[in-house]
């Protein structure tokens, strides 16, 4: 029957399936953890409470009033009203702050006299997300303050309150975007992709080369030239991570110089953060191929962690937006110690000092993944998956079979 026929191999590919956990776990639970995932990154919906400073030139009850509002205000947070010019942009490589909000001396006289009440907000644009929400949030607080002050000053001349309505006149608020200027979304956004694409094909072609030359019955040829753990690893990392550090260097000349995206700070910090994130992504590439064993399995294991990686990261949507088991998957990510401060070196022009505590991070994490590659590489060799050879073969190879 032909129905019958269709049911048994509908029973055939269940049994195919749910006798493989990794492709069990692609169908049916990867889509409702990233789901969770997903939802629990956005959750709070907007990007509220953004870090601002307040520069008070004035100190009158005035700008006081306007400070209160805008601390009122769901966008902002009042995180410094001392702080110098030179001070919140000093902080903005840190992440301390995202806006600054000048109170230029006179401002209360020229409100009393109904004259334009004239401030300057100052917001770091290098986070589109961040810098568009607090574009409104400083907008709301001009033109509920401006028009707050305004009724108040033409009621008390005797104007209905109708009609004061329709004349109060907002505070003039003159807003100028920092480090990306006209929000440019090439700037932006390109390259913390290309820091991801990086950290995809760094981890793949180690994993899957490792993983491919075992399954070739290749991996045993090592010992040939070398019984020691350390120096196959040593080996293998040098070559992998100098030609992934080569080609992803290569990849940000082209935005660059082919793209014209702009760089703003200096190249050495740059190269070094590239460098020790490609040998920390080849630590675990290593590590991962010795635990996996299969290739396709390696390949659906480093595909799911591409989906969640870039947007947990921090890049788009800030750190400080986001729940406290979110904030904490984030900070665990390599990806995370990469882009970051690659976006603070490459928009903002930070220092050194400014990214040290990511670099430190990922020699951490390199460290990490060299001893879990080693011990797994030493326990590879004892388990005899990469046999000893009793004499150098004297006997060229076969097809592919080349000696490593």
């Amino acid at each position: 029957m032909f129905l019958s026929r269709i049911a048994k191999i509908f029973y055939r590919e269940f049994q195919i399936v749910t006798k493989d956990p990794v492709l069990v776990s692609i169908l049916f639970l990867t889509p409702i953890v990233y789901t969770i995932f997903f939802g629990c990154l956005y959750e709070e919906k907007r990007v509220l409470d953004i870090p601002v400073y307040v520069i008070d030139e004035d100190r009158t009850e005035t700008s006081g009033i306007l400070k209160r509002n805008m601390a009122q205000n769901e966008y902002i947070r009042i995180a410094s009203e001392t702080k110098t010019l030179d001070e919140f942009i000093s902080d903005t490589h840190y992440e301390k702050a995202f806006g600054c909000l000048i109170i230029p001396e006179g401002f209360e006289k020229n409100v009393k006299k109904g004259k334009p009440g004239d401030v300057a907000a100052l917001i770091e644009g290098s986070n589109m997300i961040v810098a568009n929400s607090l574009s409104k949030g400083f907008a709301e607080t001009a033109g509920a303050f401006g028009a707050g002050v305004e009724i108040k000053r033409l009621t008390k001349k005797g104007t209905p309150v109708r009609h004061a309505l329709t004349e109060a006149m907002p505070v003039s608020a003159s807003v100028r975007m920092l480090n990306n200027p006209t929000l440019n979304y090439l700037d932006f956004l390109v390259p913390g992709l290309v820091g991801t694409v990086v950290q995809q094909v760094t981890l793949l072609s180690v994993a899957m080369a490792i993983s491919r030359e075992r399954e070739k019955g290749l991996a045993k040829r090592i010992r040939e030239i070398s019984s020691s753990a350390f120096e196959i690893l040593a080996g293998k990392s040098a070559f992998y991570t100098f030609v992934n550090f080569c080609t992803a260097s290569i990849a940000y000349g082209l935005i660059f110089r082919l793209f014209g995206v702009k760089f703003a700070g200096d190249l050495w910090p740059l190269v070094l953060l590239l460098f020790l994130f490609t040998a920390a992504l080849v630590s675990f590439g290593i590590m991962i191929s010795s635990i996996l064993k299969d290739s396709v399995a390696i390949m659906e294991a480093l595909m799911m962690l591409a989906v969640p990686s870039f947007l947990a990261s921090g890049y788009t949507w800030p750190q400080f937006a986001m729940t406290k088991p979110i904030l904490a998957i984030s900070q665990a990510l390599p990806l995370t110690h990469f882009v970051l401060p690659m976006k603070q070196i490459i928009i903002l022009g930070a220092p050194y000092d400014a990214i040290r505590g990511h670099l430190t991070f990922l020699i951490i994490l390199a460290a990490i993944g060299y001893a879990g590659a080693y011990l797994c590489t030493s326990g590879l060799i004892r388990s005899g998956i990469i046999e000893e050879a009793s004499q150098p073969s004297e006997t060229p190879a076969k097809g592919g079979e080349q000696g490593l």
